[in-house]
């Protein structure tokens, strides 16, 4: 089935903001994914957090997340919203769900990372990390032997985003 076939077939095709807003639940979701992952991955640094709470924090990290995705999302949002003639193209909307992709595989891929990362500093990654790693030598040593030690992790990385494209 061809795309324009797809959006005759699918009316929140057609609808800009329907669109968006699906679009940004989805974010949302892959960062609640992200964040039941952080946990998961460091329970240990976390005790006494029973499942009550862990729910109520996980809705509380809406917010949070929220903010997240807005700010990141922001050239995608404004690349939706802003009328211009091509806007229901069919090639504008591939530009714009592999800007989505992009944008959100960064997001998973720091995500991610600090699932690791936060049990060396017992901190969330912030930019102060490139800072850290401003005078490192061996970044390509490091990079390559996280992708060996941490496989799962990349496995995890790309099975989200392969999910975020097929969604």
């Amino acid at each position: 089935m061809n795309a324009s076939a797809t959006e005759k077939t699918i009316p929140w095709k057609k609808n800009i903001y329907i669109e968006l807003i699906l679009y940004m639940l989805l974010a949302m979701l892959f960062y609640t994914l992200c964040r039941i992952g952080f946990y998961l991955f460091n329970t240990a640094y976390f005790p006494g957090i029973s499942p009550g709470i862990f729910l109520h924090l996980l809705a509380g990290g809406l917010v949070f997340d929220l903010s997240g995705v807005l700010y990141s999302n922001a050239l995608f949002i404004v690349m939706i919203i802003i009328p211009h003639p091509w806007r229901y193209n069919t090639t504008y909307k591939k530009i714009l769900k592999w800007v989505f992709i992009i944008v959100n595989a960064v997001a998973i891929a720091t995500n991610v990372i600090d699932f690791i990362y936060y049990r060396v500093t017992l901190a969330r990654t912030t930019l102060s990390i490139f800072s850290q790693f401003q005078h490192e030598q061996n970044m390509g040593n490091l990079f390559f032997h996280f992708f060996i030690t941490y496989w799962y992790l990349v496995l995890l990385f790309i099975v989200l985003v392969w999910c975020l494209k097929k969604l």
